[in-house]
């Protein structure tokens, strides 16, 4: 009686994770659009949507108006977009403006703080230094 009992257990513990995960999964999908590109690199997003769009590497390169090593680079995350090019790059594939722009600058941080033992705890209090430098600037 009591293996029939554990396995019950067992069952309702696992059918409460699976539909807490559902729930936060759709929860997240509801407030973050990105969720697909949220833990990918810039140069693989690009790289995404350029296959997406059918476009071959050359012809993104001349559309941007930069070198097609350049933009393989970028792409390969062995170098980063300027913020202009993130622009282009939004523009290009209609992707809704500001929403790469957020992953480039994120990402941007990201690698500024990843050796960080404390890097969540850095970006907790830089969240609280960006709304006080606002408050001063406004002060001006």
């Amino acid at each position: 009686m009591q293996d029939a009992c554990g396995c019950v257990f067992l069952l309702r513990l696992l059918l409460i994770n699976i539909l807490s995960f559902i729930f936060c999964r759709t929860f997240f999908d509801y407030i973050c659009p990105l969720n697909t590109i949220v833990v990918k690199q810039v140069g693989e997003i690009i790289r995404e949507k350029r296959e997406e769009k059918g476009m071959l590497l050359r012809h993104l390169a001349a559309e941007l108006d930069i070198d097609q090593a350049l933009l393989s680079k970028i792409e390969r995350g062995e170098r980063k977009a300027t913020k202009e090019q993130i622009v282009k790059f939004e523009t290009v594939f209609a992707i809704k403006k500001g929403e790469l722009m957020l992953q480039y600058l994120s990402e941007n941080i990201a690698f500024d703080i990843i050796e960080e033992k404390n890097a969540k705890d850095v970006l907790h209090v830089a969240e609280d230094k960006v709304e006080y430098l606002r408050k001063q600037n406004k002060r001006k």
